[in-house]
């Protein structure tokens, strides 16, 4: 199974590097998943967060993706932060 990541940032500024959630997809040979973590839930199906990969649409517009490549040391290092609150 590949699994890749994504990381949102919040309001605040990216410079403080403290994401407001983790986006990850998991794709098989029969698998199509779309999760999202916070520090407040752990993973939770979040297909919308696809968004992260191929931007939004809304009508005739689109925005650009959404979410940030993010080391995978980075992102490890939040979720196990995280895991203590879930």
């Amino acid at each position: 199974m590949k699994i890749e990541y994504k990381v949102r940032f919040g309001s605040e500024p990216p410079k403080n590097k403290m994401p407001s959630s983790i986006v990850r997809k998991m794709e098989g040979k029969d698998t199509f998943v779309v999760e999202s973590c916070n520090k407040y839930r752990g993973w939770t199906s979040s297909p919308n967060s696809i968004s992260c990969w191929i931007g939004s649409s809304d009508g005739d517009w689109c925005s650009a993706p959404d979410g940030e490549d993010m080391t995978i040391e980075f992102i490890e290092k939040w979720i196990n932060k995280w895991k203590k609150n879930w």
